[in-house]
């Protein structure tokens, strides 16, 4: 329910105060001022980036997700976004979702090309945990056939 007694000059105030505690590494004051201006109904996407921000460094996936949902909305091309949700979706065991919004992000990485260092950093960790999900999956199917007695040295060439 929104907060419709908060005005737009004290919304920007607890967002100022919610990025400032980010930035010092308190992060429960940051989500919890922050979550103010969002059930206020004042979130915009600088709102939503440091409350998604606040709550992938304090594991907190639920609100990380919800975040990225709201970014995502806001512009389907926000690469920390996408990153997130491929974060969020692992964690949650969903795997192939999570492949696929790893291939999301760094098709867009690549568009972007240069990127911010801290956003560099999460590209590299989506690009990494993308290949241990394909080496998972590779070693899925592997035993999967195996299990059929269809050894290596058997199937054909696009099964390599």
């Amino acid at each position: 329910m929104a907060d419709t007694t908060m005005d737009v000059r004290e919304a920007t105030r607890l967002a100022q105060h919610g990025g400032t505690a980010l930035q010092r590494g308190d992060l429960t004051e940051a989500r919890d001022t922050l979550k103010r201006v969002v059930d206020a109904g004042h979130a915009n996407l600088q709102v939503w980036l440091m409350l998604g921000e606040a709550c992938r460094l304090a594991s907190d996936r639920d609100g990380q997700e919800k975040a990225a949902d709201a970014i995502l909305e806001q512009d389907d091309g926000a690469l920390r976004a996408l990153i997130w949700k491929g974060d969020c979706r692992r964690a949650a065991g969903e795997r192939r979702a999570a492949a696929s919004w790893y291939r999301t992000a760094l098709r867009r990485a690549d568009i972007i090309g240069t990127l911010p260092a801290s956003l560099a950093q999460l590209a590299d960790g989506a690009r990494t945990a993308a290949a241990e999900l394909e080496r998972e999956f590779g070693l899925a199917v592997d035993a999967g056939l195996a299990a059929r007695r269809l050894p290596p040295e058997a199937r054909s060439p696009g099964f390599a």
